[in-house]
Protein backbone atom coordinates (compact mmCIF):
# COMPACT_ATOMS: atom_id res chain seq x y z
CA UNK A 1 0.00 0.00 0.00
CA UNK A 2 3.10 2.61 0.65
CA UNK A 3 4.43 1.65 -2.49
CA UNK A 4 1.26 2.22 -4.29
CA UNK A 5 0.83 5.33 -3.19
CA UNK A 6 3.97 6.70 -3.39
CA UNK A 7 4.04 5.76 -7.36
CA UNK A 8 0.19 7.86 -7.21
CA UNK A 9 2.37 10.62 -5.91
CA UNK A 10 4.84 10.20 -8.39
CA UNK A 11 2.35 9.92 -11.13
CA UNK A 12 0.39 12.76 -9.96
CA UNK A 13 3.91 14.78 -9.99
CA UNK A 14 3.25 16.33 -6.30
CA UNK A 15 4.75 15.77 -2.82
CA UNK A 16 1.23 15.27 -0.80
CA UNK A 17 -2.64 14.93 -1.28
CA UNK A 18 -4.78 17.38 0.73
CA UNK A 19 -7.42 14.50 1.06
CA UNK A 20 -6.84 10.78 0.57
CA UNK A 21 -9.73 8.36 1.62
CA UNK A 22 -10.54 4.89 1.62
CA UNK A 23 -12.93 4.08 -0.95
CA UNK A 24 -14.90 0.88 0.21
CA UNK A 25 -14.72 -0.30 4.02
CA UNK A 26 -13.83 -3.99 2.10
CA UNK A 27 -15.15 -6.44 0.00
CA UNK A 28 -18.89 -7.23 -0.54
CA UNK A 29 -18.00 -10.70 -1.40
CA UNK A 30 -16.36 -10.87 2.24
CA UNK A 31 -17.95 -12.99 4.56
CA UNK A 32 -15.45 -12.56 7.64
CA UNK A 33 -16.56 -10.28 9.66
CA UNK A 34 -13.77 -10.69 11.66
CA UNK A 35 -10.81 -10.20 9.21
CA UNK A 36 -12.58 -7.15 7.26
CA UNK A 37 -12.50 -5.35 10.32
CA UNK A 38 -9.06 -6.30 10.96
CA UNK A 39 -8.18 -5.34 7.16
CA UNK A 40 -10.27 -1.66 8.09
CA UNK A 41 -7.89 -1.20 10.88
CA UNK A 42 -4.58 -2.00 8.85
CA UNK A 43 -5.06 0.32 5.66
CA UNK A 44 -6.44 3.35 8.59
CA UNK A 45 -3.35 2.72 10.21
CA UNK A 46 -1.18 3.36 7.51
CA UNK A 47 -3.41 6.42 6.71
CA UNK A 48 -2.80 7.59 9.68
CA UNK A 49 1.10 7.25 8.92
CA UNK A 50 0.72 9.30 5.81
CA UNK A 51 -1.21 11.77 7.56
CA UNK A 52 1.67 11.92 10.32
CA UNK A 53 4.29 12.02 7.55
CA UNK A 54 2.59 14.65 5.86
CA UNK A 55 2.07 13.31 2.18
CA UNK A 56 -1.50 13.57 3.37
CA UNK A 57 -2.43 16.32 4.84
CA UNK A 58 -6.46 14.78 5.93
CA UNK A 59 -7.86 11.18 5.61
CA UNK A 60 -10.99 9.88 5.51
CA UNK A 61 -13.22 7.36 4.44
CA UNK A 62 -16.25 6.43 1.62
CA UNK A 63 -19.16 4.36 2.14
CA UNK A 64 -18.78 3.83 6.04
CA UNK A 65 -21.71 2.94 8.06
CA UNK A 66 -22.26 4.16 11.70
CA UNK A 67 -20.78 0.65 12.34
CA UNK A 68 -18.07 0.24 10.13
CA UNK A 69 -17.08 3.95 11.85
CA UNK A 70 -17.86 2.70 15.11
CA UNK A 71 -15.78 -0.23 15.23
CA UNK A 72 -12.48 1.49 13.37
CA UNK A 73 -13.25 3.54 16.75
CA UNK A 74 -13.22 1.13 19.24
CA UNK A 75 -10.34 -0.66 17.05
CA UNK A 76 -8.20 1.90 18.49
CA UNK A 77 -8.05 4.63 15.44
CA UNK A 78 -5.42 7.51 16.53
CA UNK A 79 -7.35 10.04 14.51
CA UNK A 80 -10.89 10.27 13.73
CA UNK A 81 -11.90 10.08 9.57
CA UNK A 82 -12.11 13.82 9.32
CA UNK A 83 -14.41 12.81 6.32
CA UNK A 84 -16.78 10.45 5.03
CA UNK A 85 -17.94 10.37 1.95
CA UNK A 86 -21.21 8.85 1.23
CA UNK A 87 -24.16 8.94 -1.26
CA UNK A 88 -26.57 10.99 -0.38
CA UNK A 89 -29.62 13.08 -2.54
CA UNK A 90 -33.48 13.17 -1.25
CA UNK A 91 -34.42 9.89 -2.63
CA UNK A 92 -31.32 8.37 0.11
CA UNK A 93 -30.67 9.85 3.55
CA UNK A 94 -29.21 8.16 6.49
CA UNK A 95 -30.22 10.59 9.71
CA UNK A 96 -28.59 7.95 11.83
CA UNK A 97 -25.47 8.17 10.35
CA UNK A 98 -25.81 11.63 9.95
CA UNK A 99 -25.86 12.32 13.27
CA UNK A 100 -23.35 9.67 14.26
CA UNK A 101 -20.72 12.15 11.79
CA UNK A 102 -22.19 15.12 13.38
CA UNK A 103 -21.48 14.13 16.94
CA UNK A 104 -17.81 12.76 15.84
CA UNK A 105 -17.01 15.87 14.02
CA UNK A 106 -16.95 13.84 11.18
CA UNK A 107 -17.56 15.85 7.96
CA UNK A 108 -19.94 14.59 5.45
CA UNK A 109 -19.64 14.79 1.93
CA UNK A 110 -22.62 13.73 -0.40
CA UNK A 111 -21.95 12.15 -3.55
CA UNK A 112 -24.15 11.73 -6.27
CA UNK A 113 -26.77 14.33 -4.95
CA UNK A 114 -28.51 14.39 -8.22
CA UNK A 115 -29.22 10.81 -7.52
CA UNK A 116 -27.21 10.81 -11.09
CA UNK A 117 -30.09 12.04 -12.59
CA UNK A 118 -31.95 8.51 -11.58
CA UNK A 119 -35.77 7.81 -10.31
CA UNK A 120 -36.40 11.32 -11.91
CA UNK A 121 -35.28 13.36 -8.98
CA UNK A 122 -35.24 16.76 -11.12
CA UNK A 123 -38.80 16.12 -11.99
CA UNK A 124 -40.01 15.74 -8.35
CA UNK A 125 -43.06 17.78 -8.31
CA UNK A 126 -42.40 19.08 -4.16
CA UNK A 127 -38.56 20.31 -5.68
CA UNK A 128 -40.40 22.00 -8.93
CA UNK A 129 -42.59 23.49 -6.91
CA UNK A 130 -40.18 24.77 -4.49
CA UNK A 131 -37.90 25.73 -7.45
CA UNK A 132 -40.52 27.80 -9.10
CA UNK A 133 -41.00 30.04 -5.99
CA UNK A 134 -37.16 30.80 -5.70
CA UNK A 135 -36.79 31.35 -9.49
CA UNK A 136 -34.07 28.42 -9.48
CA UNK A 137 -34.05 25.09 -11.33
CA UNK A 138 -34.44 21.99 -9.31
CA UNK A 139 -30.70 21.25 -9.54
CA UNK A 140 -30.24 24.38 -7.61
CA UNK A 141 -32.95 23.56 -4.87
CA UNK A 142 -31.38 19.87 -4.31
CA UNK A 143 -28.20 21.61 -3.68
CA UNK A 144 -29.22 24.62 -1.40
CA UNK A 145 -31.56 22.02 1.00
CA UNK A 146 -27.48 19.70 1.01
CA UNK A 147 -25.80 22.73 1.88
CA UNK A 148 -28.51 24.11 4.59
CA UNK A 149 -27.86 20.32 6.03
CA UNK A 150 -24.37 21.58 6.65
CA UNK A 151 -22.85 18.63 4.28
CA UNK A 152 -20.22 19.32 1.67
CA UNK A 153 -21.63 18.45 -1.74
CA UNK A 154 -19.53 16.52 -5.01
CA UNK A 155 -22.17 17.64 -7.88
CA UNK A 156 -20.45 16.28 -11.30
CA UNK A 157 -20.97 17.89 -14.41
CA UNK A 158 -19.27 18.11 -17.75
CA UNK A 159 -21.37 21.17 -18.92
CA UNK A 160 -19.56 24.69 -18.30
CA UNK A 161 -23.56 26.28 -17.98
CA UNK A 162 -24.42 23.63 -15.28
CA UNK A 163 -21.00 23.96 -13.86
CA UNK A 164 -22.00 27.59 -13.77
CA UNK A 165 -25.55 26.90 -12.35
CA UNK A 166 -24.47 24.45 -9.55
CA UNK A 167 -22.08 27.27 -8.16
CA UNK A 168 -25.30 29.73 -7.95
CA UNK A 169 -27.03 28.72 -5.01
CA UNK A 170 -26.02 31.57 -2.76
CA UNK A 171 -28.28 34.16 -3.15
CA UNK A 172 -31.75 32.52 -2.01
CA UNK A 173 -32.34 30.14 0.89
CA UNK A 174 -34.99 27.79 1.97
CA UNK A 175 -37.57 27.91 4.52
CA UNK A 176 -37.79 25.39 7.43
CA UNK A 177 -40.86 24.03 5.68
CA UNK A 178 -38.91 23.78 2.65
CA UNK A 179 -36.36 21.96 3.94
CA UNK A 180 -39.21 19.98 5.66
CA UNK A 181 -40.73 19.07 2.31
CA UNK A 182 -37.73 17.97 0.40
CA UNK A 183 -36.29 15.59 3.73
CA UNK A 184 -39.54 14.09 3.54
CA UNK A 185 -39.82 12.48 0.08
CA UNK A 186 -37.86 9.52 1.54
CA UNK A 187 -40.97 8.85 4.77
CA UNK A 188 -39.44 8.24 7.80
CA UNK A 189 -38.79 4.31 7.79
CA UNK A 190 -38.06 3.70 4.07
CA UNK A 191 -35.60 2.16 2.31
CA UNK A 192 -33.28 4.93 0.84
CA UNK A 193 -33.24 4.63 -3.08
CA UNK A 194 -29.56 3.96 -3.93
CA UNK A 195 -27.87 4.63 -7.19
CA UNK A 196 -24.77 2.61 -5.94
CA UNK A 197 -24.68 -0.97 -3.93
CA UNK A 198 -25.56 -0.72 -0.25
CA UNK A 199 -22.47 0.18 2.18
CA UNK A 200 -24.53 -1.42 4.99
CA UNK A 201 -24.14 -5.13 3.62
CA UNK A 202 -20.17 -5.20 3.95
CA UNK A 203 -19.83 -6.92 7.12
Amino acid sequence: MRDDFARSLDDLGVGYVDLLLMHWPGSFDEKDAAFARRCRTVVWSTFESFLKLGTARAIGVCNFSATHLQQLLDDGAAVVPMVNQVELHPYCQDPNLEAFCTAQRIVLQAYAPFASGAFGLFGDPAIAAIAAHHRKNTGQIILRWHLQLGRVVLPKSSSAERISSNLDVFDFELTQQEMQAITALQPQGTAPRRTCPDPATIV
